[in-house]
């Protein structure tokens, strides 16, 4: 069965297929630190057993959530894990009386772009690191 679940700090390790910190230690440390004090929720999606994908959520500002570390696995891409991931952030968003929800995006990256306006999100600025910022309301 498949599902999205709450990762915990001790099992970070089992997803560095599809996150890039598995080396960065200094990254590793600070995420680890944000999710033991609460400032950030980091979910999995698991797949036949296995972490495929991955989310994370933090407070940006008062009333809206960010959505970065959006990942999946290479060989699970295309088959509706990174969808789930972000219809989940919304709703756990919602469910926790956020306003809005964003995240950025290369500014290259049009397959994510179309995914993401597929979903709701709307382009709302650029900015000098050639990302574009998206944003969904949550109603």
């Amino acid at each position: 069965m498949n599902k999205i679940i709450r990762l915990e700090t001790a099992n970070l390790s089992m997803c560095f297929r599809f996150w890039d910190f598995e080396f960065n230690i200094e990254k590793r440390k600070r995420i680890e630190s944000d999710i033991l004090s609460g400032n950030r929720s980091m979910f999995v999606y698991v797949y036949a057993g296995e972490y495929v994908a991955g989310v994370s959520l933090s407070v940006y500002d008062e009333g809206t959530y960010l959505i970065s570390y959006l990942a999946v696995e290479e060989r699970y891409q295309n088959k509706g894990c990174g969808t789930a991931l972000i219809e989940f952030a919304c709703a756990y968003a919602k469910a926790r009386n956020q306003k809005r929800i964003l995240l950025e995006v290369d500014f290259d990256n049009i397959r994510a772009k179309r995914l993401y306006q597929k979903l709701g999100f709307s382009a709302e600025e650029a900015n000098p690191q050639n990302r574009i910022r998206m944003i969904k309301y949550l109603t």
